[in-house]
């Protein structure tokens, strides 16, 4: 049974990915908090970590500015327990595929914290 507390957390992920698509890093970002964390998976190591919207807003920025920009595909409906969602995705074509997965956690309407996880196909 999905609670209350997962449908709105879901439908503030949805938001967010639907800003993204538009490549409308102003609205994605105006749906973090003030201190959300965002774990990137490039990076040396375990990745890169953004804390702030300012920091995430620059970092989106640079992903968007690329040539062709940047289009995910959510492969399967999301994962929601309380103020958590994972969802799945991939970007890509057919030759080089990027799969991922990011687990989102919602505070009120907003979201608090990012983690993404990725492998190369």
């Amino acid at each position: 049974m999905t609670t209350n507390k997962a449908t709105s957390a879901r439908s503030v992920v949805e938001k967010f990915e639907q800003a993204l698509d538009r490549s409308d890093v102003d609205q994605a970002v105006g749906l973090m908090t003030d201190d959300c964390t965002f774990e990137a998976s490039w990076g040396g190591g375990s990745g890169t970590t953004y804390v702030g919207r300012e920091a995430i807003r620059e970092c989106f920025q640079m992903l968007f500015d690329q040539p062709g920009g940047m289009q995910f595909v959510e492969e399967e409906p999301a994962i929601m327990s309380d103020d958590r969602v994972v969802t799945r995705w991939h970007i890509g074509s057919r030759e080089d595929i990027l799969r991922g997965v990011d687990v989102y956690r919602v505070s009120g309407d907003k979201i608090a914290e990012k983690l993404t996880y990725t492998k190369r196909d």
